[in-house]
């Protein structure tokens, strides 16, 4: 058993050459029992065993020949997104055309051959048939589990048509990267009512811009259905006729993203919880885009990234890739950073800072941070407002390696090629 676990280990081992040929365990056993027939054949002089022998051998000429030249012609093009979400399915899109003009190639079996930090499966494709000229389109489910780069560098086209003794593949090199956002979740409330819990007599007209209220706008005559709240009892008396403030719509609402990566000392799960961090914020910057408000991000790290806040559905690919690229692997605090970065009085907003756990390093940059933009909430894993605000899916359900949902076929046709 030991022996055909090391044998089928090597016969799939990975290789840089871009064409090849490798007996399969079936042909190994065919090729055996072919030299015992041959030489059974000539010890008895057995005419019938030499047809026999014969026949062997031309099959197995026959399965060599068979089918290598058409792998020469077949072009595969990729199309995939340029980004997905840690734990959402998303389709792989692949054309394959056969440029020969007279050979069909069967059996095919496209590998896309993914890289990325963690362990994960390869996407896989099986085509029964294509005609001279022909091109056929595959969609293959895949789901990723582990946010960050994901590298597709080449195909892989086999085939062992027709009697899977030898199986002959052929590399074609195209790369591409995409990048795998944090897991997202859903926010239990709303951003201004934790921002509007936090107003303080020192930035209360700050909060009041930012959460949305009217601002001054000019004088005018009373009309029917205005608010009485609205009159402007001095300006009234004056004239001697009900006048009403005007008052027009403030700025979008702005809010600050901040994330500290650092791993903390003491810290049981320092992994587990950056994650959290990382898809706590990925969800906080989506939601608060979806409601048209605008958003800035702070990360430390290597590098340091501070992204001016914006608005609309174009500034979020941008946060994600920045989130998704993050590494935990440092001590960088962000206090320093902070206190040196020049901050133009139009950032001000209201802060959420979200942190793998409490020290000191992260009670100065929240100091800091109320210095040089507004009020902070602060949002560690665990902890009953963490909890209160934000709803994150089960992370430990996809801490390990989640197969791909591919179909039946192109998984049963490689094991039989095995």
């Amino acid at each position: 058993m030991m022996l055909l676990q090391r044998l089928q280990a090597w016969l799939t081992r990975p290789t840089r050459m871009t064409t090849g040929i490798r007996p399969t365990l079936s042909g190994l056993g065919f090729l055996l029992g072919t030299t015992l027939i041959g030489l059974t054949a000539v010890d008895a002089d057995v005419n019938l065993l030499l047809m026999l022998f014969g026949l062997c051998v031309g099959a197995f000429l026959v399965n060599f020949l068979l089918g290598w030249r058409c792998l020469r012609f077949i072009s595969i093009r990729r199309i995939a997104p340029d980004a997905a979400v840690v734990g959402q399915q998303f389709d792989l899109r692949y054309v394959i055309t056969n440029k020969h003009r007279w050979i069909t190639a069967r059996a095919l079996i496209i590998e896309d051959e993914a890289h990325s930090s963690a362990s994960i499966p390869s996407p896989q494709g099986f085509i029964t048939a294509l005609g001279p000229g022909e091109t056929q389109t595959i969609n293959i489910p895949y789901l990723c589990d582990y946010r960050g780069r994901l590298t597709f560098s080449s195909f892989r086209v086999m085939s062992g048509f027709p009697f899977n003794l030898l199986v002959k593949w052929r590399r074609l090199i195209d790369e591409r990267e995409m990048v795998i956002y944090p897991m997202l979740g859903s926010l239990r409330a709303d951003p201004r009512t934790f921002a509007r819990a936090l107003e303080t007599s020192s930035n209360s007209s700050n909060l009041g811009r930012q959460r949305g209220e009217e601002e001054y706008f000019g004088i005018r005559e009373y009309r029917h259905g205005d608010s009485l709240r609205k009159i402007h009892w001095r300006r009234s008396a004056r004239t001697g006729q009900l006048m009403i403030r005007e008052t027009a719509a403030t700025a979008t609402q702005q809010y600050w993203c901040v994330v500290d990566s650092r791993r903390i000392a003491g810290d049981d799960d320092p992994a587990g919880h950056l994650e959290q961090v990382l898809s706590a914020a990925a969800t906080f910057v989506c939601a608060v885009l979806e409601q048209g408000a605008s958003v800035g991000l702070i990360c430390n790290g290597d590098p340091l990234v501070i992204l001016p806040p914006g608005a609309g559905r174009s500034h979020r690919p941008r946060l994600l890739r920045e989130l998704a690229l993050r590494a935990g692997e440092h001590h960088d605090g962000l206090a320093p950073h902070v206190r040196s970065h020049p901050w133009p009085a139009r950032w001000h907003g209201a802060c959420f800072y979200f942190a793998c756990a409490e020290d000191d390093d992260v009670n100065q940059a929240v100091a800091a941070i109320e210095r040089a933009l507004g009020t902070v909430r602060v949002l560690i894993p665990g902890a009953r407002l963490f909890d209160k605000f934000i709803r994150l899916p089960n992370l430990n359900a996809t801490s390990e390696r989640v197969e791909c949902p591919v179909n039946a076929a192109p998984v049963a046709a490689k094991a039989a090629l095995l």
